[in-house]
């Protein structure tokens, strides 16, 4: 009995850090790594706090709420994210989303909108766990780079051009592109010499600040800068700013909610899913593989719907993992998501003495966002797009076009679209590669293209088909392999398929595969196929198709194909 507690006892000792990923890295804690981590976490809250309040205005919430994610959410994710890097803030892409899903809702209603943030965190908090539940972990993936690239490049464009009028000291709200450039038109006689300079001089400080080594954020400084510049040259009349944050959290708890306000926001709260999973994916993807660690997906959409439940009953909105914050943490030495913990604190103590909150410019916020937002972007990746695959690049700016053009929830359904059209496209194409040998080569048989001196055998079309037979391929496969056939000088007595990097094929496949074979015999061509993995050659059995397969003991390579056939490998010379 004690043998079998000590073993229930230390099965759960094992589990436990699984479930709360604190207790590990905690149990491994170094003494050398606190002050990296305490640095880290005080340098984070002081370069994720500025762009966090001007992305909450962008979602058309007071700056304030821009400051509550930034407490007990990024506590929950110490406890339950297994990514030791990554840096939960918010992101453009989903503020943008979250303004356009409220905005309907509650109109120039700061309170409400609110009220209906932190429900949407909720919705989104509940989607989050249920896919984790089922194990969807591959969500991460759905949406391909190329679109995902175009949908982020997009909704930052958008988002900085909203912020351009708040520079200038006018308006340019608007979910597309063109309707911000209507405001902006529309305001510009609220532009004075004052507020024009002062604001292009934020911008361009925080440019200058980025390229200097200060220890501290250039965010802060700029932010701090323009605030006691505002407050002692006397232009608070004279220049917008933020007025009253307020100077505690929340009360935590759940937003009053009805059936048809929550059935309203769900396309939103479905877009914004999308986006904090794909973007946090790739975020916690490229930092474990830089640190070599393992973040198993699944647990991952689990901690974040529980730093989003956290982000809803915190009055805050729906947060994810953060491109420039996760950087710049990495920058700044961190080791742990102790200096999250630490962040996370430094906004309490911060937001509690928020005096100087309230007097920062509208200005300088636009600024600083302006930046964020465009430098959370992998401006690079489009010129490797470019020469990498021009298809792809084109469905990129399909995706980025979207966003400017039709705002974000519609851009990003625009954007899904797309993905779905690329997975239909690679999956209806069927890589098909003509094989040959050389008298060198021995058994080797290799890519005609690709390998000097190798001829095809006589009378023998081998091809090497490189996807999946399934009902979405099937049929264009075969009609590929007659092509092939009748494009020879003369036709072959026998097609070989090598079927090596097929990993399945379905009962379309089996059946296409059948038809195959009788169109090749009524040209007098036999059919057989060659290396079937073992799913594949116990999916041919059970279909019927044995005749295609060796015997039990026969080979399964090509050179067995040819014996069966009785025909030689010699090439062509």
């Amino acid at each position: 009995m004690t043998s079998r507690a000590e073993g229930v006892g230390a099965a759960a000792r094992r589990r436990l850090p699984k479930i709360f990923p604190v207790l590990d890295w905690s149990r491994g804690y170094r003494r050398s790594w606190l002050w990296h981590d305490l640095l880290a976490g005080v340098l984070g809250a002081l370069a994720s706090m500025p762009a966090a309040m001007g992305l909450a205005q962008v979602a058309g919430l007071p700056a304030r709420a821009g400051l509550y994610v930034l407490v007990f959410p990024v506590l929950t994710y110490a406890v339950f994210g297994a990514s030791r890097e990554m840096v939960l803030s918010p992101a453009g892409a989903v503020a943008a989303l979250i303004g356009e899903t409220l905005l309907p809702l509650a109109a120039a209603n700061s309170a409400r909108q609110l009220e209906l943030a932190s429900l949407l965190s909720l919705m989104v908090a509940a989607m989050l766990l249920v896919a984790a539940t089922l194990r969807l972990g591959v969500l991460q993936s759905f949406v391909s780079r190329p679109v995902l690239l175009g949908y982020l490049a997009g909704s930052a464009a958008v988002v900085a051009l909203t912020q351009v009028g708040a520079i200038l000291g006018a308006r340019s709200e608007g979910r597309t592109a063109i309707a911000a450039v209507r405001a902006l038109v529309a305001s510009a006689g609220m532009v004075t010499p004052l507020r024009a300079s002062f604001g292009l001089g934020c911008l361009a400080a925080l440019l200058a600040l980025r390229r200097t080594r200060l220890p501290i954020p250039g965010s802060a400084v700029l932010l701090l800068g323009a605030a006691l510049l505002a407050t002692l040259a006397g232009w608070s009349g004279r220049i917008e700013v933020l007025g009253a944050v307020g100077r505690s959290l929340p009360p935590l708890g759940v937003p009053a909610f009805d059936p048809r306000t929550v059935w309203a926001m769900l396309p939103g709260a479905v877009a914004i899913l999308l986006v904090i999973v794909s973007d946090s994916g790739s975020i916690e993807r490229g930092t474990a593989a830089e640190h070599g660690e393992r973040v198993p997906p699944n647990h991952e959409l689990a901690a974040l719907g529980l730093t989003n439940l956290a982000a809803g009953l915190s009055g805050g909105f729906p947060v994810g993992g953060s491109v420039p914050d996760t950087a710049f943490g990495e920058r700044a030495g961190g080791r742990t998501p102790l200096s999250g913990v630490v962040s996370a604190l430094v906004v309490v103590a911060v937001l509690a003495s928020g005096w100087l909150f309230e007097r920062i410019p509208v200005a300088a916020l636009g600024a600083v966002v302006f930046v964020a937002v465009l430098e959370a972007v992998a401006w690079r990746l489009p010129a490797l797009l470019w020469r990498f695959d021009r298809r792809e690049f084109a469905f990129m700016l399909t995706s980025f076009f979207g966003v400017l053009l039709v705002g974000f929830v519609p851009g990003l359904v625009v954007a899904v679209l797309v993905n779905i059209i690329v997975l239909l496209l690679a999956a209806v194409r069927v890589r098909l590669v003509e094989l040959g040998t050389s008298p060198e080569a021995g058994p080797r048989f290799g890519d005609l293209e690709r390998s000097p001196g190798f001829r095809p055998v006589p009378g023998v079309l081998i091809l090497r088909v490189e996807s999946g037979l399934y009902f979405i391929n099937a049929s264009s496969m075969n009609e590929r392999v007659l092509e092939r056939c009748a494009r020879l000088p003369t036709a072959p007595r026998a097609v070989v398929l090598d079927l090596g990097t097929t990993p399945f094929v379905d009962f379309s496949g089996c059946l296409a595969l059948e038809r195959l074979g009788k169109d090749l015999a009524e040209q007098g061509v036999r059919l057989a196929v060659a290396n079937p993995p073992g799913l594949v050659r116990d999916s041919l059995r059970r279909f019927g198709l044995r005749e295609l397969l060796p015997t039990e003991k026969g080979r399964l390579d090509i050179p067995g194909a040819l014996e069966r056939l009785g025909l030689a490998a010699a090439p062509k010379g």
